[in-house]
Protein backbone atom coordinates (compact mmCIF):
# COMPACT_ATOMS: atom_id res chain seq x y z
CA UNK A 1 0.00 0.00 0.00
CA UNK A 2 3.08 2.54 1.29
CA UNK A 3 4.68 1.55 -1.96
CA UNK A 4 1.39 2.23 -4.57
CA UNK A 5 1.25 5.67 -2.77
CA UNK A 6 4.58 6.46 -2.70
CA UNK A 7 4.85 5.85 -7.02
CA UNK A 8 1.81 7.59 -7.19
CA UNK A 9 2.61 10.30 -5.35
CA UNK A 10 5.88 10.85 -7.05
CA UNK A 11 4.53 10.69 -10.43
CA UNK A 12 2.68 13.34 -9.45
CA UNK A 13 5.75 15.65 -8.64
CA UNK A 14 7.72 15.12 -11.17
CA UNK A 15 5.39 14.30 -14.22
CA UNK A 16 3.06 17.42 -13.03
CA UNK A 17 6.06 19.70 -11.72
CA UNK A 18 8.43 18.86 -14.10
CA UNK A 19 10.56 20.66 -12.76
CA UNK A 20 10.61 20.45 -8.94
CA UNK A 21 12.87 22.95 -6.28
CA UNK A 22 15.64 21.84 -4.48
CA UNK A 23 17.58 23.94 -1.54
CA UNK A 24 20.98 22.70 -0.02
CA UNK A 25 22.71 24.41 2.84
CA UNK A 26 26.84 24.67 1.58
CA UNK A 27 26.59 20.85 0.00
CA UNK A 28 25.42 19.55 3.79
CA UNK A 29 24.77 15.62 3.58
CA UNK A 30 22.43 16.31 6.23
CA UNK A 31 20.01 18.52 4.06
CA UNK A 32 17.22 15.77 3.17
CA UNK A 33 16.49 16.28 7.07
CA UNK A 34 14.98 19.57 6.24
CA UNK A 35 12.53 18.25 3.57
CA UNK A 36 9.41 18.00 6.15
CA UNK A 37 9.72 22.16 6.07
CA UNK A 38 10.23 22.74 2.39
CA UNK A 39 7.77 20.18 1.05
CA UNK A 40 8.55 16.90 -1.77
CA UNK A 41 10.81 17.78 -4.54
CA UNK A 42 14.64 17.08 -5.32
CA UNK A 43 17.60 17.89 -2.80
CA UNK A 44 20.56 17.37 -2.33
CA UNK A 45 22.39 14.65 0.39
CA UNK A 46 26.08 13.23 0.48
CA UNK A 47 26.44 14.93 -3.51
CA UNK A 48 23.80 13.05 -4.83
CA UNK A 49 20.15 13.96 -5.82
CA UNK A 50 17.35 12.47 -3.58
CA UNK A 51 13.65 12.13 -4.48
CA UNK A 52 11.54 13.11 -1.49
CA UNK A 53 8.23 12.16 -0.45
CA UNK A 54 6.63 14.06 2.67
CA UNK A 55 3.37 12.43 4.54
CA UNK A 56 1.96 14.92 6.88
CA UNK A 57 0.08 12.72 9.28
CA UNK A 58 -1.77 14.81 12.45
CA UNK A 59 -4.00 13.94 15.10
CA UNK A 60 -6.61 15.50 17.30
CA UNK A 61 -5.02 15.45 20.80
CA UNK A 62 -7.69 16.93 22.67
CA UNK A 63 -8.90 21.20 23.51
CA UNK A 64 -8.69 22.60 26.61
CA UNK A 65 -10.27 26.11 27.45
CA UNK A 66 -11.08 27.01 23.37
CA UNK A 67 -7.59 25.74 22.41
CA UNK A 68 -7.25 22.97 19.88
CA UNK A 69 -4.48 20.55 20.45
CA UNK A 70 -2.76 18.08 17.48
CA UNK A 71 0.42 15.72 17.30
CA UNK A 72 2.29 15.75 14.23
CA UNK A 73 3.87 13.05 12.58
CA UNK A 74 5.53 14.16 9.57
CA UNK A 75 7.11 11.75 7.37
CA UNK A 76 10.06 11.91 4.98
CA UNK A 77 11.33 9.00 3.00
CA UNK A 78 13.77 9.91 0.43
CA UNK A 79 15.33 8.01 -2.53
CA UNK A 80 18.68 8.32 -4.07
CA UNK A 81 19.34 9.07 -7.74
CA UNK A 82 15.68 9.33 -9.03
CA UNK A 83 15.93 10.37 -12.48
CA UNK A 84 12.46 11.10 -14.98
CA UNK A 85 13.10 8.04 -16.89
CA UNK A 86 11.93 5.75 -14.41
CA UNK A 87 9.54 6.84 -11.98
CA UNK A 88 9.35 2.97 -10.41
CA UNK A 89 9.83 3.69 -6.49
CA UNK A 90 12.93 1.47 -5.60
CA UNK A 91 12.75 -1.53 -3.16
CA UNK A 92 13.86 0.70 -0.19
CA UNK A 93 14.32 4.24 0.78
CA UNK A 94 17.93 5.64 1.10
CA UNK A 95 16.83 8.21 3.79
CA UNK A 96 14.30 8.68 6.23
CA UNK A 97 13.06 11.52 8.69
CA UNK A 98 10.72 10.98 11.44
CA UNK A 99 9.85 13.96 13.46
CA UNK A 100 6.48 14.23 15.82
CA UNK A 101 5.59 17.31 17.10
CA UNK A 102 2.98 19.10 19.13
CA UNK A 103 0.77 22.37 17.80
CA UNK A 104 -1.66 24.99 19.35
CA UNK A 105 -4.59 26.59 17.75
CA UNK A 106 -5.59 29.17 20.05
CA UNK A 107 -8.25 31.11 18.93
CA UNK A 108 -8.04 35.24 19.20
CA UNK A 109 -11.17 35.95 17.63
CA UNK A 110 -13.88 34.50 15.39
CA UNK A 111 -11.66 35.52 12.46
CA UNK A 112 -8.51 35.16 13.78
CA UNK A 113 -5.82 32.76 15.39
CA UNK A 114 -2.15 31.79 16.75
CA UNK A 115 -0.62 28.26 15.83
CA UNK A 116 2.75 27.59 17.26
CA UNK A 117 4.61 24.10 16.96
CA UNK A 118 7.14 22.20 18.31
CA UNK A 119 9.41 19.32 16.54
CA UNK A 120 11.91 17.11 17.85
CA UNK A 121 12.80 13.83 15.74
CA UNK A 122 15.17 11.56 14.03
CA UNK A 123 16.46 11.22 10.70
CA UNK A 124 19.00 8.71 8.92
CA UNK A 125 21.00 8.45 5.68
CA UNK A 126 20.65 4.70 5.58
CA UNK A 127 23.52 4.44 2.54
CA UNK A 128 26.41 6.17 4.92
CA UNK A 129 24.94 5.33 8.32
CA UNK A 130 24.72 9.25 9.56
CA UNK A 131 21.60 9.50 11.78
CA UNK A 132 20.59 13.37 12.85
CA UNK A 133 17.90 14.63 16.13
CA UNK A 134 15.83 17.28 13.82
CA UNK A 135 14.28 19.94 15.63
CA UNK A 136 12.10 22.94 14.85
CA UNK A 137 9.85 25.29 16.15
CA UNK A 138 7.50 28.43 14.87
CA UNK A 139 4.61 30.29 15.19
CA UNK A 140 1.88 31.57 12.40
CA UNK A 141 -0.60 33.65 12.06
CA UNK A 142 -4.25 32.65 10.30
CA UNK A 143 -6.26 35.36 9.65
CA UNK A 144 -9.81 34.43 7.10
CA UNK A 145 -12.12 37.42 5.72
CA UNK A 146 -14.89 37.83 3.19
CA UNK A 147 -18.04 35.84 2.73
CA UNK A 148 -17.38 32.69 4.57
CA UNK A 149 -14.61 33.33 5.82
CA UNK A 150 -12.83 31.80 3.05
CA UNK A 151 -9.83 33.65 2.36
CA UNK A 152 -6.99 33.77 4.15
CA UNK A 153 -4.02 35.71 5.13
CA UNK A 154 -1.09 33.45 6.68
CA UNK A 155 2.23 34.49 7.79
CA UNK A 156 4.77 32.26 9.37
CA UNK A 157 8.25 32.67 11.43
CA UNK A 158 9.86 29.64 12.02
CA UNK A 159 13.61 28.17 12.88
CA UNK A 160 14.72 24.16 11.80
CA UNK A 161 17.98 22.85 12.78
CA UNK A 162 19.73 18.86 12.89
CA UNK A 163 22.28 17.50 15.12
CA UNK A 164 24.87 14.82 13.95
CA UNK A 165 24.51 12.10 16.12
CA UNK A 166 26.91 9.66 14.24
CA UNK A 167 29.06 12.57 13.66
CA UNK A 168 30.12 16.52 14.44
CA UNK A 169 28.01 17.93 12.44
CA UNK A 170 24.67 20.85 13.23
CA UNK A 171 22.84 23.49 10.83
CA UNK A 172 19.88 25.26 11.12
CA UNK A 173 18.37 28.09 8.81
CA UNK A 174 15.25 30.44 9.93
CA UNK A 175 12.13 32.00 7.73
CA UNK A 176 9.54 34.20 7.62
CA UNK A 177 6.92 33.71 5.26
CA UNK A 178 3.64 35.80 4.46
CA UNK A 179 0.93 34.55 2.09
CA UNK A 180 -2.58 35.58 0.41
CA UNK A 181 -5.23 33.18 -0.50
CA UNK A 182 -8.27 33.80 -2.30
CA UNK A 183 -11.39 31.46 -3.43
CA UNK A 184 -13.12 32.35 -6.37
CA UNK A 185 -16.60 32.57 -6.36
CA UNK A 186 -17.76 29.77 -8.16
CA UNK A 187 -18.08 25.76 -7.07
CA UNK A 188 -18.40 22.74 -9.11
CA UNK A 189 -19.31 18.41 -8.51
CA UNK A 190 -15.58 16.62 -8.31
CA UNK A 191 -16.53 13.00 -7.85
CA UNK A 192 -19.78 13.51 -5.87
CA UNK A 193 -17.96 16.22 -3.33
CA UNK A 194 -18.24 20.40 -3.29
CA UNK A 195 -14.98 21.53 -5.26
CA UNK A 196 -13.49 24.84 -5.46
CA UNK A 197 -10.40 26.51 -6.74
CA UNK A 198 -8.30 28.92 -4.88
CA UNK A 199 -5.59 31.45 -6.46
CA UNK A 200 -2.76 32.52 -3.24
CA UNK A 201 0.83 34.28 -3.46
CA UNK A 202 3.21 34.14 -0.71
CA UNK A 203 6.67 35.16 -0.11
CA UNK A 204 9.69 34.09 1.93
CA UNK A 205 12.39 35.63 3.43
CA UNK A 206 15.07 33.86 4.93
CA UNK A 207 17.01 34.43 7.10
CA UNK A 208 20.25 32.72 6.06
CA UNK A 209 20.83 32.50 2.84
CA UNK A 210 20.20 28.93 0.88
CA UNK A 211 20.84 27.65 -1.99
CA UNK A 212 18.48 26.52 -4.48
CA UNK A 213 19.61 23.33 -7.12
CA UNK A 214 17.84 22.61 -9.61
CA UNK A 215 18.94 19.29 -10.96
CA UNK A 216 21.83 19.08 -13.36
CA UNK A 217 21.61 22.82 -13.23
CA UNK A 218 24.10 25.11 -11.34
CA UNK A 219 23.11 25.98 -7.33
CA UNK A 220 22.30 29.64 -6.59
CA UNK A 221 22.43 30.99 -3.28
CA UNK A 222 18.96 33.14 -2.14
CA UNK A 223 17.86 35.08 0.54
CA UNK A 224 13.82 35.46 -0.87
CA UNK A 225 11.44 34.66 -3.13
CA UNK A 226 8.05 35.25 -4.21
CA UNK A 227 5.36 32.05 -5.68
CA UNK A 228 1.85 32.45 -6.62
CA UNK A 229 -0.04 29.27 -7.78
CA UNK A 230 -3.96 27.72 -7.79
CA UNK A 231 -4.89 25.03 -5.74
CA UNK A 232 -7.87 22.89 -6.60
CA UNK A 233 -9.93 21.66 -3.19
CA UNK A 234 -12.82 19.95 -2.02
CA UNK A 235 -15.08 20.75 0.84
CA UNK A 236 -15.63 17.36 2.07
CA UNK A 237 -11.51 15.71 2.26
CA UNK A 238 -10.40 12.35 1.32
CA UNK A 239 -8.73 10.21 3.77
CA UNK A 240 -5.39 8.62 3.36
CA UNK A 241 -3.35 7.06 5.28
CA UNK A 242 -4.56 8.60 8.38
CA UNK A 243 -4.36 11.99 7.26
CA UNK A 244 -6.77 14.53 5.41
CA UNK A 245 -6.39 15.05 2.08
CA UNK A 246 -8.54 18.53 0.54
CA UNK A 247 -6.59 19.99 -2.13
CA UNK A 248 -3.91 19.62 -3.94
CA UNK A 249 -2.17 22.89 -6.04
CA UNK A 250 0.46 23.88 -8.48
CA UNK A 251 2.59 26.79 -7.42
CA UNK A 252 5.24 28.84 -9.62
CA UNK A 253 8.18 30.46 -7.82
CA UNK A 254 10.58 33.30 -9.03
CA UNK A 255 14.26 33.21 -7.51
CA UNK A 256 16.60 35.79 -8.60
CA UNK A 257 16.50 34.48 -12.58
CA UNK A 258 15.02 30.85 -11.72
CA UNK A 259 11.65 29.65 -12.81
CA UNK A 260 10.81 26.59 -10.53
CA UNK A 261 7.91 24.79 -9.97
CA UNK A 262 6.20 23.29 -6.82
CA UNK A 263 3.53 20.85 -5.95
CA UNK A 264 1.39 21.88 -2.49
CA UNK A 265 -0.56 19.76 -0.59
CA UNK A 266 -3.55 20.71 1.76
CA UNK A 267 -2.95 24.64 2.81
CA UNK A 268 -0.07 26.00 0.32
CA UNK A 269 0.37 28.51 2.67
Amino acid sequence: MLRQFCRAALTVVCVMGGLVHAESFDADPANYAFANYFGSGFYQASGRNVAVLNIPLRFDAGESDGVIMRWRLPVSIGFFDFTFDDIDVPERADTLTVIPGMEWQVPMSEQWYLLPYIDLGWGKNFSRGEEHLVYSTGLSSHYSFGEDLHHQWVNRLFYAGYHGLSYDVDDGFSTFQSGLEWRLPWQFQLNRREAFINTYGVGQWHFDKLEFIVPGGDAKQIQSNIEIGMTLGVERPYELLGFELNRVGLGYRFVDGLRLWRITVNSPL
